[in-house]
């Protein structure tokens, strides 16, 4: 394989000087940072969109109860079911 063959690739210019690379590393976190925050705010208008309609309050109630109404559903079951493992069997016979 030739030794030349994965430069191609690359660029040919690098960072040589010091001033240069601290310049490039705080481009970048600079540009890491401003990514962050722009995520962020884009997040916090949609949150705040959606808190401000009337709707989603709504159905996040009724969600809300739809799952406690479910909660209590299986809530008896277990009971019916721990009840049905504690009371004595009569159809075994004795042996």
């Amino acid at each position: 394989m030739d030794r030349h063959a994965n430069d191609q690739h690359r660029s040919s210019y690098t960072i040589r000087t010091v001033g240069g690379r601290i310049l490039c590393l705080g481009i970048s976190i600079y540009s890491a940072v401003l990514f962050g925050y722009l995520t962020a705010l884009f997040a916090t208008v949609l949150i705040d969109r959606e808190a401000k309609e009337p709707k989603s309050e709504n159905a996040n109630q009724k969600s809300v109860q739809e799952i406690h109404g479910e909660v209590i559903q299986l809530r008896l079951l277990v009971e019916e079911l721990v009840a049905g493992l504690q009371a004595p069997r009569t159809d075994r016979p004795d042996r």
